[in-house]
């Protein structure tokens, strides 16, 4: 009902939940988006600037600037839409796929009521075609407008690759300083002169490991993390409402399959005194039958702790007690007339007792000192109105059999099947996990094949430059060598800063959705790791093919067109 109004006025958890939600999605997309956006001006702004000469050409047969600019839009356009048939394709194929393996675990699993089925609408497909035909064309705004300024005489004279440098970018850098070569100390140079391409490929590769670190950590930490447990519990359990008879319990325990099985009765009483540690006047008593009371109680008054985790404003997961661990009281005060001496106090380490002990623990008390104590103290305590049935099985395999038995027994309207529930969530973990994980690599490969593509497309048009070095006696290892310095600070800038951010954009979607799940910020480590060695792996590569194309290279042929 409450919730019911705050609903109304706008202000109602679920609200909330779902604005929470929202901005969680809104967030993904942007940063997609943005992943996307760059990729589609790298590849288009790389295409652009090897056919520069063409546009001069173009301008010099009376092409207008504004045709020029349209002729970009128009390659962006060839590139997308082919690109969002072979996506729809690839993107259903590979669901397909996906819901066939899924469901065929499920069977064999024994999940015969999980089935996963491939559905289609329109509106997501039409909503992704023009969420990238508007990436593409603001993608394609600064290559076209790159375009449009060539002038045709400085095309056809092939000179529009000279840099415009600063005088900051002349002197020398405190790296170059460092070099012990000559040949760092050009790396160091060209590094500092390239800066319009060097910014381009950093942040194409900063964007790409942020986007990589930050989703794969926060779904890791989601899929696995969402709460601590400490322990499993009972196996299968029930609860009756507004019955207090606890007689079925031992023909529970005869049953082939239970191992153990456990019954409790949850009441509240008010204490006249507080004791030290404790956070409330009013105590649960945990009303067991006899046979419960003597084999995990051995007959005594029993204060029972209970574990309870709680989440910090940062996120972070605490353990506590319900009770104070040391010096636990010897006695409750009920009134003056009254005090329950307190034999010992056990912590609910077991899973029977965490089932006993429920949420908040209590004081544990037969069935007949609970009616010797309820007489009188109407105000004080609050009547038993259910009764909870807890059974450990030996055989987990026979869950649902053991779960009929019990709720033939019981005549109970529902059966709590933990072993089914654990399969089913498993199931949908499991779902989750190949789904997320599977976008999240795709993602990851085409984000690793434009930088690859970037890099090397670099290297490309840089041959005249490299010829011209060899021209003067530079050895393929030199030239090799210098190229590998340039690349490389690249590479450990891209990985700084996409780790920072990455970090950054983890703790930010877990943040954004921590109002509806618990959830733990951990320091991506390992997908920072798999970053450095996936960069490393790429920064190998790059040299042997360096290596190979410098040293096969016709030098005269490159001379000529420089």
């Amino acid at each position: 009902y409450n919730e019911n109004a705050l609903t109304i006025i706008g202000a109602g958890a679920d609200l909330i939940n779902k604005a929470a939600l929202t901005g969680f999605l809104a967030l993904v997309l942007a940063i997609i988006g943005l992943a996307a956006g760059i990729m589609i001006y790298t590849s288009i702004n790389l295409g652009v600037r090897s056919r520069i000469r063409r546009y001069g050409l173009l301008r010099s047969l009376g092409a207008t600037p504004q045709q020029i600019r349209q002729l970009v839009y128009r390659e962006g356009i060839a590139l997308i839409l082919p690109a969002l048939a072979i996506g729809y394709l690839a993107a259903l194929t590979g669901l397909a796929g996906v819901m066939a393996f899924l469901n065929r675990r499920f069977a064999t699993a024994g999940m015969t009521d999980m089935h996963l089925v491939l559905s289609l609408h329109p509106w997501p497909l039409l909503g992704s075609a023009l969420f990238m035909l508007l990436i593409t064309f603001l993608a394609s705004a600064r290559p076209a407008a790159r375009a449009a300024r060539v002038a045709p005489l400085a095309a056809v004279r092939d000179n529009l690759t000279a840099p415009h440098l600063r005088a900051r970018q002349l002197r020398p850098s405190v790296w170059q300083r460092l070099m012990p070569t000559p040949w760092g100390q050009l790396a160091a140079k060209n590094y500092r002169r390239n800066s319009g391409t060097r910014w381009t490929m950093i942040t194409a590769l900063t964007v790409s490991i942020v986007i990589f670190i930050g989703f794969t950590s926060f779904i890791r930490t989601a899929l696995q993390s969402t709460t601590i447990t400490y322990g499993t519990g009972v196996d299968v359990s029930t609860t009756l409402v507004n019955r207090t008879d606890t007689a079925p319990l031992q023909q529970l325990a005869t049953l082939k399959n239970v191992k153990e099985a456990a019954a409790v009765q949850v009441s509240t009483i008010q204490l006249a005194k507080r004791p030290q540690g404790f956070s409330d006047i009013y105590l649960n008593l945990l009303v067991v039958p006899p046979a419960v009371f003597a084999r995990y109680f051995n007959n005594q008054m029993t204060l029972l702790n209970r574990a309870v985790t709680t989440v910090s404003a940062s996120g972070q997961h605490q353990e506590s007690w319900v009770f104070p661990q040391t010096d636990p009281p010897s006695s409750l005060i009920i009134d003056r007339h009254t005090t329950l001496p307190v034999a010992q106090m056990i912590k609910a380490n077991t899973p029977m007792l965490r089932a006993i002990a429920s949420d908040r623990g209590g004081l544990v008390i037969s069935q007949a000192q609970y009616a010797r104590l309820r007489k009188g103290r109407s105000k004080t305590m609050t009547p038993v109105s259910e009764t909870v049935f807890m059974l450990r099985l030996r055989d987990l395999k026979k869950h649902r059999s053991t779960a009929a038995q019990v709720q033939e027994i019981l005549s109970a309207p529902y059966i709590y099947d933990r072993i089914a529930e654990n399969q089913t969530n498993d199931s949908f973990i499991l779902a989750a996990q190949v789904i997320v994980y599977s976008f999240l690599a795709l993602l990851s490969l085409v984000s690793l094949a434009n930088i690859i593509d970037h890099i090397f497309a670099n290297l490309l048009q840089r041959r005249g430059e490299l010829a011209m070095l060899q021209s003067i006696g530079t050895t393929p290892a030199q030239v090799t060598r210098m190229l590998g310095l340039e690349h490389g600070r690249l590479l450990l800038i891209s990985l700084f800063w996409g780790s920072v951010l990455g970090a950054a954009l983890s703790y930010a979607l877990q943040r954004q959705i921590g109002s509806i799940y618990e959830l733990t910020f951990v320091p991506p480590w390992s997908e920072i790791a798999a970053v450095a060695l996936v960069l490393l792996t790429v920064w190998l590569v790059f040299a042997g093919v360096s290596y190979r194309l410098v040293r096969k290279q016709n030098i005269d042929h490159w001379l000529r067109l420089t």
